[in-house]
């Protein structure tokens, strides 16, 4: 499929698998030893990051190898608690990695970090490498809730991304009915410019 192509999916596609990483042996002594605040989030330890942060206030916004910051992770990985602690630390909701992605677009796989985000100041129509948006990934993805959740912040449909492709075309080139529905019906339902409205007989 075309997206797979791009850098930006690329990366939301190892993001993707992160969830699924295993460390190895002696996770509980590199804990201690390495103070790595994003083992803390991949294991959901809120306190074991609230103790990094307390001790290197830097490790809140230093990204990873791959540029990705703790925020970036946090939206991943659909920690909420954490994110909302990073973001009271000083987090910025419109930090960008490597591929210009914010943490808006890594939080389509959590609902809630995804609304949080959104009202913490995310915009909901950020854009990527690609130009892909938030609604670009959740419709690619086929997260139904998230594309529910996007289009009531605002979201805007016919955004399109650097191959000219919208939210649409991408749900509809995979399969995703729901989504497809999803977003056909909440453009019918909004009102047609006013420069565009059809004349009456």
């Amino acid at each position: 499929m075309r997206p797979s192509a791009s850098p930006g999916l690329k990366a939301g596609l190892v993001l993707a698998a992160l969830a699924l990483v295993v460390w190895g042996p002696g996770v509980q002594g590199a804990k201690a030893a390495r103070g790595d605040i994003f083992r803390a989030i991949e294991d959901g330890d809120l306190e074991w990051a609230q103790a990094i942060v307390g001790a290197d206030r830097g490790a809140v916004r230093r990204p990873d190898g791959r540029g990705e910051t703790p925020l970036h992770w946090a939206a991943q990985m659909g920690r909420l608690r954490i994110a909302a602690f990073l973001v009271k630390r000083g987090a910025k909701v419109s930090t960008r990695n490597k591929y210009r992605q914010q943490p808006i677009h890594m939080a389509v796989w959590s609902p809630k970090v995804l609304v949080f985000l959104i009202k913490m100041g995310a915009d909901p129509n950020a854009r990527d490498i690609d130009r892909l948006t938030p609604l670009h990934w959740a419709a690619w993805l086929g997260r139904t809730l998230s594309v529910k959740l996007l289009l009531r912040h605002g979201a805007r449909t016919g955004l399109k991304d650097a191959e000219g492709r919208t939210p649409l075309d991408l749900a509809r080139q995979n399969g995703h009915q729901r989504v497809v529905k999803l977003i056909e019906a909440h453009r019918a339902r909004r009102p047609a410019p006013a420069g565009r409205q059809r004349p009456r007989p």
